[in-house]
């Protein structure tokens, strides 16, 4: 029993020797890369200072949109009355409109061109040749597109918020000026699309209208001159048998019998038949005998007065307007 104690312990010394050893050589190991380490870690703040430096603070700005309250829609609901068709404007689709436009493509690139925010990306860009700089810009425009982004409500939401957010190399108080900017720029070119649409088919209604007012007053002169030439042969008829007055087999014969029995013109004699014709002939206008017409005129200047005011239009409401927001390059933590 002795024996194997005696034999136990001196391996576990020896053990314990080599921790010992092993930690002793790994700090000495430290001490003397202690300048490398220092060195290294220099470096990496140098880099990070330099890259901060260098790179252009980003920021990030966002607005909140939603679609606009009833009453500010119904001036275009207000035509759709006088358009003889259902209210077909709500606050929904007028807002579906805004969104479509504030993702337009050619919406952007206008922005983009207007603001001369290709600089903000190639900031060289005007020094290049024509065949680069149309290179340069494309891939300007393209980076700004992903920088510009609408966020749209999600289908089990019944906020209907959308947010608008861009991020640029700009100052904070450019950014949200250039955003806001391009909400109203978007709500004015919404405003234009709705109230064209709806000029549109007021231009077409109108014309649809006139063509019938013109139809009735031709159908109307058609039938006077028809009526004419039935009169004119009722005339020579009837000098043909020297009837000059109404006549009938009996003693006399109502204009009103005529007419309901279809018995012959000329039963009413020349002198009756030509007064007729002639007051036909001097008529200078069908409009009091065409039952419709005043109907349709009616319609017509009811349309015709009716205009969209695009200062009581309203595409989107402002819930939150752009303002100064948060830096996203660099990031505080690279410091």
């Amino acid at each position: 029993m002795q024996d194997a104690v005696t034999h136990t312990n001196p391996q576990n010394a020896h053990l314990a020797a080599d921790d010992e050893i092993d930690l002793f050589e790994l700090w000495q190991g430290l001490v003397q890369e202690k300048w490398t380490i220092v060195a290294s870690i220099i470096i990496v703040m140098v880099l990070a200072a330099g890259y901060a430096f260098s790179v252009k603070p980003a920021f990030k700005s966002t607005a909140y949109l939603l679609p606009p309250e009833l009453e500010l829609v119904q001036e275009l609901n207000r035509l759709d009355v006088q358009l003889g068709r259902a209210a077909s404007y709500s606050p929904q689709r007028v807002f579906d409109i805004f969104t479509q436009n504030l993702n337009s493509r050619s919406a952007m690139l206008s922005f983009f061109k207007a603001n001369n925010l290709v600089e903000v990306y190639a900031p060289t860009i005007n020094t290049l040749q024509a065949a680069q700089y149309q290179e340069a810009f494309n891939k300007a425009f393209e980076q700004f597109l992903k920088d510009f982004t609408v966020s749209l409500p999600k289908k089990d939401t019944a906020s209907g918020q959308v947010s608008v957010a861009l991020s640029l190399t700009v100052n904070e108080a450019l950014l949200a000026q250039l955003l806001n900017k391009n909400i109203a720029e978007v709500v004015a070119i919404s405003k234009t699309q709705i109230v064209n649409e709806i000029n549109n088919d007021k231009k077409v209604r109108l014309e649809q209208l006139q063509q019938e007012i013109t139809s009735a007053r031709k159908i109307a002169l058609d039938q006077r001159m028809d009526k004419v030439a039935s009169l004119e042969e009722a005339i020579a008829i009837a000098r043909a048998l020297n009837i000059e007055e109404p006549t009938t087999m009996g003693p006399t014969v109502e204009i009103q019998s005529v007419q309901n029995q279809g018995m012959p013109l000329y039963y009413l004699g020349f002198k009756l038949l030509e007064a007729e014709k002639s007051a036909l002939l001097k008529r200078t206008s069908d409009d009091p005998y065409i039952a419709k017409l005043r109907g349709l005129q009616e319609s017509y200047d009811s349309l015709n007065a009716v205009n969209i005011n695009p200062d009581r239009l309203s595409v989107a409401r402002i819930d939150q307007a752009a303002e100064i927001g948060e830096k996203v390059k660099p990031k505080n933590r690279l410091f």
